[in-house]
């Protein structure tokens, strides 16, 4: 590995700006997801709903995850979703099952099953993205004008 200018200019121009597009890519995703969870917990109804199907997606040589399939009514249309779900509730639920679905009312298209979904905590993601602004800021290269001074 090259040490010197040589190793700096490598820092600079590809490390720096390639961390700082993961977690802006990264905290954009959570940004969104944490917005509408955030409606959905200040805003959200709940219903009943039947799950009625379930599956394992996997995903790469890692592993995959359990998903459930449900539907919701409101307002005499009926709604569909899938949310990701434990093993544990897959093996202790025969389906089809009565579950809780929360949606939004002007969009029911934005729901989840709080009963059956994992998912993280709105505390958390907030966590998340402030760990990515830091980052970013921490990343940000200085510039020559600051490093000849």
């Amino acid at each position: 590995m090259a040490t010197g200018p040589e190793s700096n200019t490598w820092t600079v121009f590809f490390v720096f700006p390639l961390l700082i597009l993961i977690c802006e890519t990264i905290g954009l995703s959570v940004a969104q997801s944490s917005v509408k969870q955030y409606y959905l917990e200040s805003r959200g109804r709940t219903t009943d709903g039947t799950a009625f199907f379930r599956e394992y997606k996997p995903a790469g040589k890692a592993g995959g995850a359990y998903y459930v399939r449900y539907v919701f009514e409101y307002n005499g249309t009926r709604y569909k979703g899938e949310w990701q779900t434990s093993k544990a509730w897959v093996q202790a639920n025969k389906l089809p099952v009565n579950i809780r679905v929360r949606f939004l009312p002007d969009n029911p298209a934005v729901n989840w099953p709080p009963d059956v979904g994992v998912r993280m905590s709105l505390f958390l993601k907030v966590l998340f993205l402030l760990f990515c602004l830091v980052a970013g800021a921490y990343l940000e290269p200085v510039p020559k004008r600051a490093i000849l001074d």
